[in-house]
């Protein structure tokens, strides 16, 4: 910009703006320390709160290898439920022979289709 150019603007009361000015920076730094205040205290909260959920679940751990320990082993055989039986006869229907062919027959044809396409 050229130094003849110089444009001045006359403020009213530039003392008072100036006070205005200042009072509001000090609000913002105020509320800034408040802020880093809280943060600090919650970042202190968080690790004690992460430092006795580690101990809780190592306690736990604990607990659960002498409970390993001192129940007795059992061996067991797995039992087919009602549900898992009624699954499989309708996953796998009876069909008869002459079925058996055509379906054959059917997929022979589908695949030299296929075969042809390609």
């Amino acid at each position: 910009m050229d130094d003849d150019k110089l444009y001045f603007v006359h403020i009213e009361q530039p003392k008072q703006i100036k006070k205005d000015l200042l009072e509001s920076s000090k609000v913002t730094i105020d509320s800034l320390r408040s802020f880093e205040e809280k943060y600090k205290k919650f970042k202190t909260q968080k690790i004690q709160k992460m430092e006795m959920l580690k101990q809780t679940v190592s306690e736990i751990n604990e607990a659960n290898e002498r409970l390993k320990v001192l129940l007795p082993v059992v061996k067991s055989k797995r039992v087919k439920s009602v549900v898992e039986k009624k699954t499989d006869e309708k996953i796998l229907p009876k069909f008869t022979e002459s079925q058996l062919d055509r379906l054959e027959d059917d997929l022979a044809s589908i695949e030299s289709d296929l075969r042809s396409l390609s």
